[in-house]
């Protein structure tokens, strides 16, 4: 009895140990947990673009999902287009904003729309897929072709966007003479082109651009693309972008490849962001890949892959979730 009870014993002591090294995990995963917050913000401001584009279309579930999974509140902040976004971020307006490779590069070089002032707290969070120049037409349009905008009214979505910027440069460059250039968000856009008050409307960004899906859920549209001829004396001029392809099928009856220009589309956050907010924000983007297709299908397509196309630095906290993922950043891209 006596051999027995100390047995009890000696098994109620172990027990007692390795519920007290549970506990004592328990707490240091807590702490840890807890320290892994160390300043975060109470909540993020994630700039995006106009209403019915293409930043705003994809960031809003984003911003949601993410939030959740993450335990901080996202608020997607419509702005007129992507160079204010990344001013925005510049001047901490904003903690994370849409960007597109062409506007940061423009930025961080001081060109453009920056008027000299070098925008450099900005560092790329995650990559997406190209984002295509898109002028759309309603298909019972005269208009097949660029040469086709003279005489025309045209919508490039909201004044000084990146789309706006494309826009204006291919008529000064091309030597186009439209008759007039609003504007106007792409969801309006839209409703003037049906009432024949707009005969272009162009988004900027996934194929096919939200926008474009929109108007052809109405009515049959045709897409309008670049000669090779056309393409090359823009790029020349715009070496900032790059030479795109918009797939044949991408509207319906569309039955060949075009031609068009852009870049790609990114998630830009400002440098002084936790690393540990920015390694969450990306682990929980892409744990909630699923619903995050569904939402808005472009995200069925990231991969981890795509972070090497970043034209700037990396977030150190992005950086530290790709590498785990066996993908091997660059020296250059680490900042």
């Amino acid at each position: 009895m006596r051999n027995l009870l100390a047995s009890i014993g000696h098994r109620a002591a172990a027990a007692l140990s390795i519920a007290a090294l549970v506990a004592v995990g328990f707490v240091a995963l807590t702490a840890a947990q807890a320290q892994d917050k160390k300043g975060w913000p109470e909540r993020l401001t994630f700039a995006t673009g106009p209403t019915g584009g293409f930043a705003y279309t994809m960031s809003a579930p984003w911003s949601s999902t993410v939030g959740s999974a993450i335990g901080i509140s996202i608020s997607p902040e419509a702005t007129s287009g992507i160079p204010i976004n990344v001013q925005m971020l510049d001047e901490n307006k904003v903690e994370a904003a849409v960007g597109t490779s062409d506007i940061v590069v423009l930025g961080w070089r001081g060109d453009d729309f920056a008027k000299g002032k070098k925008m450099q707290d900005v560092r790329t969070m995650l990559m997406f897929d190209p984002y295509v120049f898109q002028p759309y037409v309603d298909a019972r349009s005269d208009i097949k072709s660029l040469s086709d905008l003279n005489g025309k009214v045209i919508n490039p979505s909201r004044a000084g966007s990146g789309t706006d910027g494309i826009l204006r440069g291919i008529v000064k460059t091309l030597g186009l003479k439209p008759e007039k250039i609003t504007n106007v968000s792409p969801a309006q856009a839209n409703d003037l082109m049906a009432d024949g008050r707009v005969d272009v409307s162009i988004g900027t960004g996934n194929v096919l651009h939200p926008a474009a899906s929109q108007y052809e859920a109405r009515a049959p549209i045709r897409l309008i693309g670049f000669t090779e001829e056309e393409v090359q004396k823009y790029l020349a001029e715009n070496p900032q972008l790059a030479r795109m392809v918009i797939p044949a099928g991408s509207a319906k009856g569309q039955d060949k490849d075009l031609i068009s220009v852009g870049s790609y589309s990114m998630f830009i956050v400002r440098k002084e962001l936790p690393d540990s907010l920015v390694y969450e924000m990306v682990k929980a983007t892409f744990e909630n890949q699923k619903d995050l297709a569904n939402a808005y299908k472009s995200f069925s397509k990231l991969t981890p892959e795509k972070i090497l196309l970043s034209p700037v630095p990396i977030h150190p906290g992005a950086v530290k979730y790709f590498e785990e993922k066996g993908i091997k950043i660059p020296d250059k891209l680490k900042g």
